[in-house]
Formats: C-alpha cells, structure tokens, sequence
C-alpha cells in the first residue's frame, strides 16, 4: 500500500532547499534556432538517430518550445501559466518532439523513455489527472549516482526500469511483451521541472518531457524463475529514504497495477504516434512514491526490500 508524501506547499512538507534558480514571468521569443525555416516553422529531421521526425508549424507551440529551452540552457524557471493547456495534448507532444530534437541536435542519443503520473501517489501530489511519457536521451543516465550541478529545483522518485531484449510495437500481447523484457533495475528518476515550484498543467508537463532531468540505474531486481517471474513485479516493496529518513514507502503495483501494465501503455502511446521501442531501450515505468526534494548535499536510496535491488543518489552541495 502506498504512503504517499503530502503535496509541496502543504504544511508538513519539507520545503525544497535546492539552489534557487531565477524566474521569468515573460514569453518573449527567443532567436529562431538552428533548423528554423525563415516561414518562422521549426523542422526536427532526426530520424538517422531514432527518432521520428516532426516539424512545429504553429507560431505558440514554436514559441513556447523556444522559451523551455532557452529556460533549460540558462539555468531559469518559468511562471506559469503558459497557454499550453489551450493548445492540447497533441500539441504538449510536438513541442516535445522538437525539444528531444534539439537534444539530438547536440549529440545527445535516444535511448528509451519515462512515464509519469503511473501512480495515484504522483497524481495527487501534482494534480494530474493521467499519465503521460517524456523521452531519455543518454545524457540523462547517471553512472556512479552522482547527479549534475546544473539541477534547479530536483525531487526524486523510486521506479521499476526496464531494459527491452527485443523490439516492441503496439499493440502487443502480455505474453510478447513479458518476452521482450530482458533486465529490471531499481531505479531513482530524479525531475526537475521548468515550472516554478511545479506548478503546471498537464500539458506544460508534457512539453517539458514529464520533468525528466537525470535516471540513476541501480542493481538488477531479482525475479523468481519461469513463467511467473514478470509477475513477480506486481508486488515489490520499495522504500525511499533521503538522508538516512524513510520519506516513501509503496510497492511496484502502484504504477498503474503493474509496471508490465504501465510500460504496455507506453507501448500503445508511442504507437499512436508511430514510434517502436527498439530492443536495448531503457524504461523508467512511473514514481511509485511522491516526489520528494532533494536539498543540496542530500543522499537519496531506493531499496527494493521484497526482491532485491537498490538504486543510490547523492547531490551536489
């Protein structure tokens, strides 16, 4: 059963004491960017690298995808609200799209993604109401656990990574895709929103990649053997402790039921959008605690105490 974390801002929650990042209250446009069309539409061809092509034609999405990346590069937080909610799901996912593009653009490599909102404990933290995914790029995986100094205002969460040993297109059956998972890890996803003090809409978040910022691959979960050892994962206990303190505890089941439930819908997300998960993708399935802050110089550990498996973090001071 999960014990979820109160909301940021309630009266027992620990405040965040992270480095504070300046704010901007204003969406002025940045400079058109590398890849611009003088038509002010913005192509992402990324396709050699993995990942599927889009072009942002709409002058607000144009802007806004503008503004998070200016706000990520420099260090800044942004004011909500944005318009996002206006534009739509759809549109949250284009600009998105030419965010990873940007990324790719640099040398940064696709390699799997993130869901978020898979539990009832995220969703009422956040005051989301569905699920949604965000990508992970290379750069975003930390070996040793030792997170960037560039993080502006970072919680951390424990989850169930999947590593695929096979492609996987939707829709797919239980049975292939129980086949296709070649590795569990514990896992600590750290975010780091944009938004100041994570007040967002559904689709500012999902502009912003779901908050993702850096995944932390700890020890392999250990299954039982044969055919219900996937099965196994509906019901591991986890526990998240920041600076010696238990602050979460839950099991693998609050991520939609079952982390093999959750990275199905994954599937079926990416489908819809024409995309595959290529064999070797790496997949954080959802929080299974509220987000917790990371203060500066604070250790955070995810035990996975029914099946093995622990993932470590420590940020900068």
């Amino acid at each position: 059963m999960t014990t979820p974390l109160r909301p940021q801002g309630s009266d027992d929650q620990p405040p965040s004491t992270a480095p504070h990042a300046p704010h901007d209250t204003r969406y002025a446009a940045n400079p058109v960017s590398r890849g611009s069309r003088r038509d002010g539409s913005r192509t992402v061809d990324t396709t050699r690298r993995g990942v599927f092509s889009a072009t942002v034609t709409d002058p607000r999405e144009l802007d806004l995808a503008r503004v998070i990346w200016a706000a990520r590069e420099e260090g800044r937080l942004l004011c909500p609200p944005t318009g996002a909610e206006s534009l739509g799901l759809d549109a949250a996912y284009r600009i998105q799209d030419d965010l990873l593009g940007r990324r790719v653009e640099r040398g940064e490599r696709l390699v799997g993604w993130k869901l978020g909102y898979t539990s009832d404990a995220m969703r009422a933290q956040m005051g989301v109401a569905e699920p949604n995914h965000g990508p992970l790029t290379d750069a975003m995986l930390v070996g040793g656990g030792e997170l960037s100094r560039a993080l502006r205002q970072p919680r951390v969460e424990p989850e169930v990574a999947v590593v695929l040993a096979d492609d996987v297109a939707g829709p797919v059956s239980p049975h292939r895709l129980r086949a296709a998972i070649g590795q569990v890890r514990a896992a600590l996803e750290v975010v780091d929103s944009t938004w100041v003090d994570y007040r967002f809409s559904l689709a500012d978040n999902t502009a912003d990649g779901s908050s993702a910022a850096q995944v932390v691959l700890g020890e392999p979960i250990v299954l039982g053997t044969g055919r219900s050892a996937i099965e196994d994962l509906d019901d591991i206990a986890v526990e998240l402790v920041v600076d010696g303190a238990v602050v979460g505890r839950s099991t693998s089941a609050a991520a939609m039921g079952s982390p093999l439930r959750a990275l199905a819908w994954l599937v079926g997300a990416l489908a819809a959008r024409g995309r595959v998960l290529p064999a070797g993708s790496v997949v954080i399935t959802g929080g299974l605690t509220a987000a917790y802050p990371l203060r500066a110089g604070a250790s955070a550990t995810a035990t996975f105490t029914t099946a093995g498996g622990v993932a470590r973090a420590a940020a900068h001071r």
